[in-house]
């Protein structure tokens, strides 16, 4: 996208892409691949550029209620346009291309998420089905790349589709989902909505599921990779989790954990509405193996949890909370919406900023 071509407008949602939104895409260790490696690669791919704005304006309507009608047109405009260009440009994926459309796919994944944030759950009659329907696009969109993925996985964006590996310090967190793994191992060997003939295969997807979340931080914010895991569960299991079996569901929404705990991320509200609508529609037995994911996000109500529970309604007082309430900063609260524009109340503080040369190399032609 030709510097040259932009508007003010324009300019200010990049720059709030690179100081604000950026952030809630990802944790410090992995931020320069949001904050910077996208926007870069942005500048050769005009249906990436536009995404990125889209993505920028739609935040934008979350935490800046005043701007609110205006944020969302841009959002649309700038969303449009990125799906125009797409179609425009695109006619095969090559090595050249690769780590522009698998950015892009992204991006129009967590737009499509985040419009309900912005308009409200109302519409949506299954929050799973319709999670699920989104998912199952971007599964498909990489898939496409096909040869063509090992050039994004050797590239500046290779953390986007294979994170690398990191060790974490230990704590209850990890020593609570070591204990529900296990559960689950037993659970999986011994109830009846187990149907023998996947039992591999959801031993498989937990085994999955268990290394991507003792590579977790315990600190907030936890998205970083949380959508990965998704992309790259075995072709198997997702085919049971798009038939709703009962085990494929459980595993599903214990991943979503992880999103509930990422509270810089504006449209992490999906994580509770997933597991609420699975609860809600499993039975019984079910239920047993909805436990640990259920007192998380809410729905089994404090007063049930267990003494030993490690979520963050039981840890009150605990340090971790004020750094989730620091990563939390990059959100807004909603009521204040009818602030002046320069109020101190509205002003998002980041729990960290690009530095200003940074921006300003971003915005340097090639």
């Amino acid at each position: 996208m030709p510097l040259a071509s932009f508007d003010a407008e324009d300019l200010g949602l990049l720059r709030h892409y690179a100081t604000t939104s950026s952030l809630t895409l990802a944790p410090k260790d992995t931020l320069f691949l949001f904050q910077v490696n996208v926007p870069v690669e942005a500048k050769s791919h005009l249906y990436l550029m536009h995404s990125v704005l889209a993505f920028s304006a739609l935040h934008l309507a979350v935490i800046d209620n005043h701007n609110r009608d205006r944020h969302i047109q841009n959002a649309f405009k700038q969303h449009h346009e990125a799906l125009v260009s797409f179609r425009e440009s695109v006619t095969e994926v090559t090595v050249q291309n690769g780590s522009a459309i698998t950015a892009f796919s992204f991006l129009i994944l967590v737009y499509t998420i985040g419009l309900p944030i912005v308009f409200g759950f109302d519409s949506e009659t299954s929050p799973l089905d319709s999670f699920l329907d989104i998912l199952q696009v971007l599964r498909g969109a990489w898939a496409a790349l096909g040869p063509n993925m090992a050039g994004v996985e050797n590239g500046k964006l290779r953390e986007l589709v294979r994170p690398l590996p990191t060790k974490r310090k230990s704590c209850v967190m990890h020593a609570m989902g070591a204990k529900v793994v296990r559960s689950l191992s037993h659970y999986l060997d011994t109830s009846p909505i187990v149907e023998p003939e996947h039992r591999s295969t959801y031993r498989e997807a937990l085994m999955h599921w268990e290394r991507f979340f003792m590579n977790s931080p315990c600190k907030p914010p936890l998205w970083a990779n949380a959508l990965v895991w998704t992309m790259s569960v075995p072709h198997a299991y997702f085919k049971l989790l798009m038939e709703r079996r009962p085990f494929a569901l459980i595993i599903f929404a214990t991943w979503a954990i992880a999103l509930v705990r990422a509270p810089n991320m504006w449209f992490n509200a999906w994580a509770k509405e997933v597991v609420a609508d699975i609860w809600h529609i499993s039975d019984k037995e079910t239920r047993k193996g909805l436990i640990w994911p259920a007192e998380v996000c809410g729905i089994i109500p404090k007063n049930l949890h267990p003494s030993d529970c490690v979520c963050w309604q039981c840890r009150e007082g605990d340090p971790y909370l004020s750094v989730r309430d620091a990563a939390a900063a990059v959100l807004v609260d909603r009521t204040k919406g009818d602030l002046g524009r320069d109020s101190p109340e509205r002003i998002v503080q980041p729990y960290t900023i690009v530095e200003q040369p940074a921006f300003h190399n971003l915005m340097r032609e090639p």
